[in-house]
């Protein structure tokens, strides 16, 4: 089975292409997958114990540098190191899942090398993406969902069609725009699923048990991760169908 159908998929189609790629891959990929959970934990940290009171400790208009301290510094910088890590990692994540779907032979090495040539392109795209998503999400909630679906597909276009960052992000609205019901119920048992699982997850942590929230974070973003790409992969080479047939391309 090719990763691009030679066929307009309903909603069920993409879910069972997504399962067959899924299968394919989560053998090969599950190790990166694993190593971008213990990374996400690490941002997560830094995020909630080392940020959220910085930030609250003081008003906007009261908040200084003065407040970072040399300490809190060094674990903001690991923060953001970690975090540009993580991006580079789901790159090469995403590629590998695209190889295997093709059924080229291709090593981690060769995945690794061929993100690394495109990283900047891909941080800038992704960077950019998750800050209009989270002034959508601050305005209220709907318009940053609707951007997240709109611009899905700006990081396999980066990877696989030589998009530059900002031709990215209007492919990728071209692709979505006129399919963005149809995109939006593929995606959302996805974020349903992730949002429920990071719940529980922070619920066990809440309640005493840190250890066992984090072990669960760490678990279902390794079998999470190769799923959303792989829904995202099948989704992609559908859209791009789509578009060609719309428009005779």
């Amino acid at each position: 089975m090719k990763i691009f159908p030679d066929k307009q998929l309903t909603i069920k189609e993409t879910w069972l292409a997504s399962f067959w790629l899924y299968s394919k891959a989560l053998p090969r990929v599950w190790s990166q997958a694993i190593v971008i959970g213990i990374i996400m934990i690490i941002v997560n940290w830094v995020d909630v114990h080392i940020m959220a009171p910085l930030v609250n400790m003081q008003t906007p208009v009261q908040f200084k540098l003065s407040d970072i301290t040399p300490g809190r510094g060094v674990y903001i910088f690991a923060g953001l190191i970690s975090l540009l890590f993580v991006i580079y990692l789901s790159g090469v994540l995403l590629h590998r899942i695209y190889m295997i779907g093709k059924e080229q032979t291709t090593t981690l090495y060769d995945s690794l090398v061929f993100v690394k040539r495109k990283y900047f392109q891909v941080v800038s795209g992704t960077l950019l993406v998750l800050c209009i998503c989270l002034f959508g999400t601050l305005a209220l909630v709907l318009p940053g969902i609707f951007m997240f679906v709109l611009l899905i597909m700006v990081q396999p276009l980066i990877l696989f069609d030589d998009k530059g960052c900002f031709a990215a992000i209007k492919s990728s609205c071209k692709l979505v725009w006129g399919n963005w019901w149809h995109t939006f119920a593929i995606l959302f048992p996805l974020m349903i699923l992730n949002y429920a699982a990071g719940f529980g997850a922070q619920f066990i942590s809440s309640h005493g048990c840190w250890w066992c929230g984090t072990l669960m974070s760490a678990l279902v973003i390794t079998f999470f991760y190769p799923l959303f790409y792989s829904c995202i992969l099948i989704q992609f080479g559908d859209l791009k169908l789509r578009r060609h047939s719309r428009h005779g391309l």
